[in-house]
């Protein structure tokens, strides 16, 4: 059409063109053609006025039918593409629900539709069946409340609303057909409409067999719990057992355990002593009993045939003493503190039985627990081995205090002198060191001073100071014999007596009372020192090699004074040793603290010396040591013996 506003023009083209204010001058329409028939039309506009010429139609309109096929060729495409999807739709709903009918038929867990408005089941699965006792068309005109146990039919609104809204798994308990009830858990959610009603998809699985199996492990925990107690329990009672080598403090924790142990029970601890042939009362808590010390002989035992055969059989047991066996005179004393029923735990070390542990009830007929008798007897296991270990200990001690009480004796008091004397363990009470001191008289005011020290520790070292003291003094006492003499020959038996490995260093000196004059052979020992009055010191060194080691090594002497009131300190190196993080004690220090005490008496020099050193040391030694001061005091008369110098 040439001109859009002239006569035939299509009005509808000019009303839309007017609309969005286009311009429009010339148009063309042309139909659009398909295989079916027409499919609209194409139009064509042009903002200015144009002539047509005969053939623009044609032109035109081939281009419409290019178009028409195109669009045609398009709908097929959309066609078969939707198609293919409303096919792949049914397809997967098919296989879904292929699916869940294979997973309703072989499931062993239970799967139930269920009416969100009433509860009724729509649709239930063979496992339904089977895990119920119903039959399918029984089970289907039954509502989930009568699956429910009854204590649980309350909860059922609650949980059903939760499963619509936001889905829910809990736990509750069901009930069979047979009234039968077990344990459920439940998931279930809300899911489409079936039939126009809204259902819930509820899986229920039985879960009688985890119950059971979480009671096993409830129980196996606890047992683990309760055997780790017991072992955390006796673990502390070793421990709490063996911190002290005293007898008493081992049975007061033993009490203690035994009180913390079994509350309520009131305990006697007996200790046998066979060589006596005696049991006694070594400790007793809880309440009124038998007096601690009491002692029962072999024969009172004899008289009551159960507690005679607690010394023959040493097992635990309980002890009735209202029995018929339990003789007249053997009940009137126990109920005189009210025991009728007693357990007997034994405390046996190295198959050698200590003594009874006694618990009761005051007045009562308590029977233990068999946890309780069996951690009872557990402690008193442990108890025995430290009552073992505290007894051959006291006996060790006794041993070694008698032994270095010996040793270590000196005279009460020797006129002219005043002397102090110490000697301090670094280990335990019961060790005995190789350090010693002596002080003894010789003829003509003459008194023999020593102190040494022996390689080596215990008996043998206690033997070899033994050896070398009573060597020393023996040479001592023979006429005309000096100090260097004396070692020498101490030297030689020391020597010839012991192997390469033993030597010993020692200070022995010959002091003249009514003189002052001392002549000294220091073999090998750590210097001495002399204090005098006004505070000065004066240094006695090793004059000789140590002892022990060759037989023809040579001694010489060497000669000090003492004048009225100066002191003479000896001491065996564990002194000096002393040792901290600053480093050692030290000679230096030790002769500045002689030199400022020296106006003091022997017996506070000594303690104050000790205490510094081991209080420098924080409070314990490395090695013993030993101390002997002496003061000389005016004795009238001069010397009768004069000593020779070597």
């Amino acid at each position: 059409m040439p001109d859009a506003h002239g006569p035939g023009a299509n009005p509808n083209v000019v009303r839309l063109y007017e609309r969005f204010d286009l311009a429009i001058g010339a148009y063309i329409v042309v139909p659009l053609r398909s295989r079916d028939g027409p499919r609209g039309a194409l139009t064509i506009v042009w903002e200015t006025p144009r002539e047509f010429l005969p053939g623009d139609t044609d032109f035109f309109a081939a281009i419409a039918n290019e178009i028409g096929f195109a669009i045609e060729i398009a709908r097929q495409f959309e066609l078969e593409r939707e198609n293919q999807r409303l096919s792949h739709d049914v397809g997967l709903a098919e296989e879904t629900l292929r699916r869940y009918q294979l997973l309703a038929a072989e499931a062993r867990d239970v799967i139930l539709f269920v009416r969100r408005a009433d509860g009724r089941i729509l649709e239930a699965n063979r496992a339904a069946e089977s895990v119920y006792g119903y039959p399918r068309d029984e089970l289907l005109r039954l509502s989930i409340d009568d699956l429910r146990a009854d204590e649980t039919v309350a909860l059922a609104a609650e949980q059903m609303t939760a499963a619509a809204r936001r889905g829910i798994l809990f736990e509750t308990l069901h009930r069979r057909r047979d009234g039968s009830v077990f344990p459920v858990e439940v998931s279930s959610c809300g899911t489409t409409a079936m039939a126009g009603e809204t259902v819930l998809l509820s899986i229920v699985r039985d879960i009688t067999e985890r119950r059971a199996a979480e009671v096993v492990l409830r129980d196996s925990e606890r047992r683990t719990a309760a055997e780790l107690g017991l072992s955390n329990a006796l673990l502390r009672a070793a421990e709490t057992l063996s911190s002290s080598m005293r007898i008493d403090d081992v049975l007061d924790r033993l009490a203690e355990l035994l009180v913390e142990t079994v509350s309520g029970a009131r305990l006697v601890v007996l200790l046998w002593d066979a060589a006596k042939g005696e049991i006694s009362v070594a400790l007793s808590k809880g309440g009124e009993s038998f007096p601690v010390g009491a002692v029962w002989s072999r024969r009172d035992i004899a008289a009551v045939p159960m507690m005679s055969r607690l010394l023959t059989d040493h097992g635990v047991k309980t002890l009735d003493f209202e029995g018929p066996d339990v003789p007249p005179a053997a009940r009137r004393v126990t109920a005189r503190v009210g025991m009728r029923l007693a357990l007997a735990v034994p405390i046996v070390a190295r198959g050698e039985l200590l003594g009874y542990v006694g618990l009761d009830e005051r007045d009562g007929r308590r029977r233990f627990s068999e946890r309780e008798v069996g951690l009872v007897r557990a402690i008193c296991d442990q108890a025995a081995a430290a009552l073992d270990n505290a007894r051959l200990y006291q006996q060790e001690h006794d041993v070694a205090q008698e032994l270095r009480a010996a040793l270590l004796k000196l005279p009460d008091e020797i006129p002219g002198l005043t002397f102090a004397h110490h000697y301090r363990a670094a280990v335990q009470p019961a060790h005995v060191g190789g350090d010693f001191y002596d002080l003894f008289e010789l003829d003509h005011g003459l008194v023999g001073v020593m102190v040494g020290d022996i390689s080596g520790k215990g008996i043998e070292a206690a033997v070899l100071t033994s050896l070398v003291k009573n060597t020393i003094r023996a040479h001592a006492t023979e006429r005309g014999k000096s100090p260097a003499e004396v070692v020498a020959l101490t030297n030689t038996v020391l020597a010839r007596e012991t192997s390469a490995e033993i030597f010993a260093t020692v200070f022995f000196a010959m002091l003249d009372r009514r003189d002052g004059r001392l002549v000294y052979c220091n073999a090998g020992h750590p210097a001495s020192v002399v204090a005098r009055r006004d505070g000065a010191v004066s240094i006695l060194p090793a004059t000789s090699p140590l002892i022990g080691t060759f037989a023809d090594f040579p001694f010489r002497n060497a000669e000090a004074f003492l004048s009225c009131e100066d002191l003479l300190f000896l001491y065996t190196d564990g002194l000096t040793e002393a040792r901290h993080e600053r480093g050692l004690f030290g000679e230096q220090r030790l002769f500045d603290m002689v030199g400022r005490l020296c106006a003091r008496e022997p017996r506070e020099i000594v303690a104050r010396v000790i205490d510094s050193a081991v209080s420098f040391a924080g409070g314990g030694l490395r090695d013993d040591l030993a101390v002997l001061a002496l003061r000389r005091h005016e004795l009238p008369g001069p010397s009768q013996q004069k000593l020779l110098l070597g």
